[in-house]
Formats: C-alpha cells, structure tokens, sequence
C-alpha cells in the first residue's frame, strides 16, 4: 500500500475478520496503547487502532476500505480523492475524516436545533371540532347563503350553506389554520 495505512495489520487482524474479532483487536489495542498507560501508551497507535475500528466496524465504509486497499496494492492508485500516494486509502485520510465527522455533527446539531427552535404551529393536526348553530331564514335555506363565524378572536369564517338545508341538519365544513385541520358542524336553525 505504499505509505497508505493498512487497518487490518493496525488491528493485528486478517481480512475476512467479522465484527466481534474487529472489536476484540481494538479494545486489545486501545488498552495496550491507551495514552494513560504509562508504560506501553502511544497516542499515535492508539489514533490509528482507533481510526482502524472505526472505518472496519462499520460495513459500508469497510467495503468501501477494502476496494480502495485493493486498488493501491494493485497500484491502480487511490479513486476519486486522487493518487493514493502518501495518505491512506482515498476517503480515509485523516484530514477528510475530521471534516467529515464535524460535518455529521454540525449537521447533526442542526437538525437537533431546527426541531426544537421551530413554532409548534408546523405540527399540523386534527382538534377537537367547533359547533356553531346558524340562524336562517326560510328564503335563505332554500336559495342556500354565506355566512360569517367568529373564529376564536382572529377574523371570521365564512362557511357557504348549501341550498335546500333543513332545520335541525347539521353541516360539516373543514377548514386549516397556522394550528392545523379543524372541522366545523354547523347547526341549522330555520326562522320564520
């Protein structure tokens, strides 16, 4: 691999290695070159074992190791990132991983603030109906009308009454606020 880090021989394993034994080498790798081990601590080696179970731990991004591995041991270069001359594998430079990681977090942190910060009003949902009772005249329930509700102190509704209502009928009408859907059952009563 030329100056490229090899992750499967900084944890010390083969290739065909499943999760458990990937995990295994790390934690015995962490512990042996943990910083705060005083006699065997190498934060350089415990960076790159730590980097190593990172991209092998996680499938995509270990398919994704082994086909740019492949390619810089065939000496075909390092893919879309550029030659794979003295970095690792393309995508796995530890630059581009820091910048990477922050994006995720930012990203992350974003999306954490947009749900919290945004007015609840964007949750649309159904609420308990309104009943109001319409007064009409004869000539009114038979030519059918428009008629303005009040609307909890914002400005009225107008709700159209179809022609040919009877007394006692009950019409409902929908309607969507900034607060969501609500329904309107408007009471017919007929006067004179």
């Amino acid at each position: 691999m030329g100056n490229a880090r090899n992750y499967y021989e900084a944890l010390g394993i083969g290739r065909d290695a499943d999760r458990e034994e990937i995990r295994k080498a790390f934690r015995r790798k962490a512990k042996e070159h943990h910083p705060d081990t005083q006699s065997t601590g190498n934060v350089e080696s415990f960076r790159l074992a730590q980097e190593a179970y990172e991209t092998l731990a996680d499938d995509s991004s270990r398919r994704r190791y082994d086909r740019e591995l492949e390619q810089s041991e065939a000496g075909l270069g390092g893919g879309p990132f550029g030659n794979g001359r003295g970095r690792a594998a393309a995508g796995f430079d530890s630059t581009e991983r820091a910048f990477s990681n922050l994006w995720d977090l930012f990203m992350a942190a974003a999306a954490s603030d947009r749900s919290t910060s945004e007015p609840k009003f964007r949750e649309k949902r159904s609420r308990e109906p309104i009943d109001y009772t319409v007064h009409l005249s004869a000539r009114e329930a038979a030519s059918g009308t428009s008629v303005n509700l009040p609307h909890e102190g914002r400005r009225p509704l107008v709700a159209h009454i179809p022609p040919g209502v009877y007394h006692g009928q009950v019409i409902t009408v929908e309607f969507e606020d900034l607060f969501g859907r609500r329904e309107i059952h408007l009471h017919i009563d007929i006067r004179g």
